[in-house]
């Protein structure tokens, strides 16, 4: 878990709802929710998807896969999502990343 008594800023957390290399979803939620129980008075959000997977926090416009090869092992790893619910989540994710890295219109 992130400490989040060491952060001082904005936090947007992504998560697909069907992330099969850890819990994402669920920790997505619950550092939101910590936030605001903290009341915390930085900008912070957790968005999850449906039918996205592991790699739904990557941008978009490359090819979506739900398998990828472990660098470590050489094996392939269903990491979750079905196509179109990855490259959905990545299409709206990735305005609402800029949008977030942009701040409060000034």
């Amino acid at each position: 878990m992130i400490p989040l008594d060491r952060v001082s800023g904005p936090v947007l957390a992504i998560a697909g709802a069907d992330d099969r290399v850890w819990p994402s979803p669920g920790w997505a939620r619950q550092l939101s929710g910590e936030l605001d129980a903290n009341h915390d008075s930085h900008p912070h959000q957790a968005l999850v998807y449906p039918d996205a997977g592991h790699g739904v926090g990557t941008f978009p416009f490359l090819p979506v896969g739900t398998r990828w090869l472990s660098p470590s092992t050489g094996a392939l790893k269903d990491v979750g999502g079905t196509r179109a619910g990855n490259a959905a989540a990545q299409a709206d994710g990735w305005p609402r990343v800029l949008a977030f890295l942009a701040g409060p219109a000034q």
